[in-house]
């Protein structure tokens, strides 16, 4: 008797046909400094994030403006890559360990959102785009986990209404976590660089094909 045989294709499902790199993870701090964003290769191959011309437009305190802050260094392939607002918050007082890049830029409030642009200024992924110019803190004192199991979607946020704690935005796009004063839980809470946050931030597998003989 021959043996069932699957075949299974590992497709990076991306939040639009052409993404190679998606925003996986938002932290916006309770106390001091401790901000970041996290930002994942989707591909097989490192991404040249310098080289390739790639940036993240910040929208702060309702502006409908944006800060452009361009990336620096590479990402492995299906890595994550962050970025944070400085050493002695992300890396001295909190996870021991450096971000890719430290940027002051990088300060958002709870009422701010990011687009990831590409060479060509095209807008490949964003937290939150869909508030640009609502004044409401809507992800204040919280860690943001992208539902990539959720997967197509453009990143938006769905109302101005905070989550309760462990629960998602309207759009089901994100999944939070609130953040005690002054960072207290941050380590317990966050996975900068990591797969596995409260989001389920793993890539989801496609079936393509099937057969029995």
């Amino acid at each position: 008797m021959k043996k069932s045989l699957m075949v299974l294709s590992l497709l990076a499902l991306t939040g639009t046909a052409s993404a190679q790199l998606v925003i996986t993870e938002v932290y916006e701090a309770n106390g001091a400094n401790l901000k970041y964003l996290e930002i994942h290769n989707t591909t097989n191959s490192a991404i040249d994030l310098g080289a390739g011309g790639w940036k993240i437009t910040r929208y702060t305190n309702a502006s409908s403006t944006g800060t452009d802050i361009g990336l620096t260094g590479s990402v492995a392939a299906r890595d994550y890559y962050v970025i944070a607002n400085n050493a002695t918050d992300f890396n001295t007082n909190t996870f021991g360990f450096d971000a890719d890049q430290y940027n002051g830029n990088i300060t958002h409030t709870g009422d701010d959102e990011y687009e990831l642009r590409d060479s060509m200024d095209t807008v490949i992924d964003a937290f939150a785009a869909d508030h640009i110019g609502n004044t409401t803190d809507f992800s204040d004192e919280t860690v943001a986990f992208r539902l990539l199991s959720a997967y197509p979607n453009n990143g938006d946020w769905g109302d101005s209404v905070k989550p309760a704690d462990n629960a998602t935005s309207a759009s089901g796009f994100w999944r939070v976590r609130h953040i005690t004063a002054s960072n207290a839980n941050a380590t317990t809470v966050a996975t900068p660089g990591a797969k596995g946050g409260a989001g389920g931030d793993e890539l989801p597998v496609e079936l393509q094909s099937f057969s029995v003989e």
